[in-house]
C-alpha cells in the first residue's frame, strides 16, 4: 500500500485523514486510545517520513525579478486569512443538503 500525503501546516494536528480515506483503507479506530491499527499490513508495509529542515535559500532557483514577492509565499502570510470584504458570501446550509 502507498499513500501520498500533502505536506502542510495542520496546526496541533499530527494529521488529517479524510473520510473517503478512512473508508477506502478501513482501519480500526480505538476511540478511548486515538490509535488506528491497520491489521491486514505488516510492519515493514509502514514507512514514517523524516521531517526535512527548511531551505536554508529559499530563493535560490527563483529569478531575481521575483524576489519581491517573496514575502507573499512566506510563513506569515500562509498562516493570515484575507481581511473581509463588502463582497463576502455565505453558504446556507439546510438539513436537506445541497
Amino acid at each position: 500500500m502507498t499513500e501520498t500525503f500533502l505536506v502542510c501546516n495542520t496546526g496541533s494536528h499530527a494529521a488529517i485523514l479524510g473520510l473517503k480515506w478512512l473508508d477506502a483503507h478501513n482501519p480500526e479506530i480505538d476511540w478511548n486510545t486515538r490509535t488506528l491499527t491497520f491489521p491486514h499490513s505488516p510492519p515493514e508495509h509502514v514507512a514514517i517520513a523524516e521531517e526535512e529542515e527548511a531551505d536554508k535559500d529559499p530563493l535560490k532557483g527563483v529569478p531575481p525579478e521575483y524576489h519581491q514577492y517573496a514575502k507573499v509565499f512566506g510563513e506569515e502570510e500562509f498562516n493570515k486569512l484575507p481581511p473581509h470584504r463588502h463582497y463576502d458570501i455565505a453558504i446556507e446550509l439546510t438539513e436537506e443538503g445541497p
